[in-house]
């Protein structure tokens, strides 16, 4: 088993000094966040994954996922992050599930959520990457079999999911 660390969590300093943090604490990977308030944002992730893979390549760190915030729906962004997992040397790239308020129906947001990861599960193919849904408190992916139901039958070598029971603790139920 290897360890790693979310670089959100250290977002306060710059990419050298989480990736010396992180080797330093003992760990394996590091899972660089991309997102405009920490370390890469989404605009900027192309130019910068090969220096995010020679930073962490210098400490020692695999990078385990670019932890994205988009949605299955942004295609075009999906792609954007499969050239920059390429150049950074990393296959995962964290997708999000919709949230859910109850406003909707949960079948078809399921259902609506299902129909663009047909295309997400394409591009992941041409890249050689794999879209890593989160399961996550307060998304249609809460659970480990609500994951499964969002999941099944695709490709489980370009599409799964990012199992994380603190997440599961923290809504505790399906809604």
């Amino acid at each position: 088993m290897k360890y790693s660390v979310w670089s959100k969590i250290l977002g306060d300093y710059s990419i050298p000094e989480t990736a010396k943090m992180i080797k330093e604490a003992g760990y394996d990977g590091v899972e660089w966040r991309i997102h405009s308030e920490n370390h890469v944002s989404l605009e900027e992730v192309e130019d910068k994954a090969d220096y995010l893979r020679e930073i962490s390549s210098s400490y020692g760190l695999e990078i385990v996922n670019l932890g994205s915030y988009i949605q299955a729906r942004e295609t075009k962004n999906f792609e954007k992050l499969c050239k920059a997992a390429k150049k950074a040397g990393t296959k995962n790239i964290r997708v999000w599930a919709p949230f859910y308020d109850g406003l909707n129906s949960y079948s078809k947001l399921l259902k609506e959520t299902r129909s663009p990861i047909k295309d997400i599960e394409a591009l992941a193919k041409e890249y050689d990457v794999k879209a890593v849904f989160e399961i996550h408190h307060g998304t249609i992916i809460c659970s480990a079999s609500l994951a499964k139901s969002l999941l099944d039958g695709f490709d489980p070598k370009y599409v799964g999911a990012i199992y994380d029971p603190g997440n599961m603790i923290n809504e505790g139920m399906e809604n």
